[in-house]
């Protein structure tokens, strides 16, 4: 066997705040390396904690390469000068998409003067571009990773508890035959969804209620009720309603849109393959200082490696109240989560029932958040492929 084959594939990655950009080359076959080297300090350490695990989990050796300063060019030269040395019998490649400023400058500069590769990958657009050789031509990186590689890099755990916590099964047929019939009628029965969603808060834990005389009153609660019982997710009479399961009565509490919505994505896939995992229900946690912050995603999905959360809200707004409700406050749950855990690339989308009002919906333009809402309902699919 020759001496070459023994060589170990080596990628030196400086730690960012972008860490997509160190996962997708190590995730694609043209860059797979062995193994990962992460260049830090140690106040760096819960950035490269994060990024190993995710690594690890997808089984690649990884070792940290510690710097004792960040910002000290002629130190990190003499640091990556030593790890250059000491890694002769391997292949080392540079992947400068981070690190600081002098981080940078330093590992380009000996990398370049060992003549070993350098590439960079573009973080808005996901490109890989080659430093060194120049005349490599670039290309546009995988699409591998998953929703928990995405967010494991950015210390967020996607929680796994056998209790639905993420889920990517499809719908059942009659799940879809219910859920696009809703959609079709709720810009003619809106408040009507309102109704149901209160009185499936009061059913018992056998998922039953009694009705009272002025529970089907309200403008298309009658058609609405119709509209589960035609699917058998519910029966009811004037005295009383049953649900068929807790899962008919999610889905009549207003689980049904983010079924709806989580289906039209699973169909958009067929169509636009840089979607590359989806997926409803996701529950992570996150590591902060003061303890770990939950959080849940309706439907959370990649395109093209950049992560896409979108919030699914069934409640009515308050009209006239651009400074409170669930409308304001799902937009600043968007805007948060897609910096936190999206990143750069990170996108973020609203799909109500209802229109937000014209103080929301400018406040959703100025954050970039994408609104779909009412009569855009069912053309769900055309505004997902435009948006992306």
């Amino acid at each position: 066997m020759s001496q070459q084959a023994h060589k170990k594939r080596i990628h030196v990655c400086l730690i960012t705040d972008q860490p997509n950009t160190i996962i997708t080359p190590v995730l694609d076959k043209r860059t797979k390396p062995h193994e990962v080297i992460i260049v830090a300090t140690n106040e760096m350490q819960d950035k490269v904690d994060w990024l190993s695990a995710t690594l690890k989990n997808r089984k690649f050796s990884v070792k940290q390469w510690p710097i004792k300063d960040a910002w000290n060019v002629h130190s990190i030269q003499d640091s990556l000068e030593k790890l250059i040395s000491e890694n002769q019998n391997n292949e080392l490649t540079l992947n400068a998409a981070g690190g600081t400023k002098a981080m940078n400058i330093a590992a380009c500069h000996v990398f370049r003067e060992a003549n070993l590769p350098i590439f960079y990958v573009h973080p808005k657009t996901d490109v890989l571009m080659w430093v060194n050789p120049s005349k490599q031509k670039d290309f546009n990186l995988a699409d591998k990773i998953k929703l928990e590689d995405y967010m494991g890099v950015r210390g967020a755990h996607v929680v796994q508890d056998g209790n639905g916590s993420i889920d990517r099964s499809p719908l059942k047929p009659d799940e879809k035959k219910l859920v696009y019939e809703l959609a079709a009628a709720a810009p003619r029965i809106n408040n009507a969804f309102n109704v149901l969603n209160r009185l499936a808060t009061r059913a018992d834990k056998d998922d039953r209620l009694k009705l009272k005389p002025n529970d089907l009153k309200p403008h298309g609660v009658k058609e609405l009720l119709s509209i589960y019982q035609q699917h058998k997710f519910l029966r009811h009479d004037n005295k009383q309603m049953a649900f068929k399961n807790y899962q008919a009565r999610w889905y009549a509490s207003g689980g049904w849109l983010e079924a709806y919505v989580f289906d039209v994505i699973k169909n958009l896939q067929i169509s636009v393959t840089q979607i590359q995992d989806v997926a409803r229900n996701v529950k992570v946690e996150r590591q902060t200082s003061t303890g770990i912050v939950p959080n849940e995603i309706d439907v959370a999905f990649l395109y093209n490696n950049s992560l896409h959360i979108i919030e699914c809200k069934t409640q009515r707004f308050r009209r006239g109240k651009s400074s409170t409700g669930h409308g304001l406050k799902a937009i600043y749950k968007l805007d948060s989560l897609k910096d936190i855990l999206g990143g750069l690339r990170g996108k973020a989308m609203l799909v109500a029932l209802e229109d937000l009002s014209v103080g929301n919906k400018r406040r959703a333009d100025d954050l970039n958040i994408f609104v779909s809402a009412n009569n855009n309902l069912k053309d769900l699919g055309a505004q997902l492929e435009a948006w992306l």
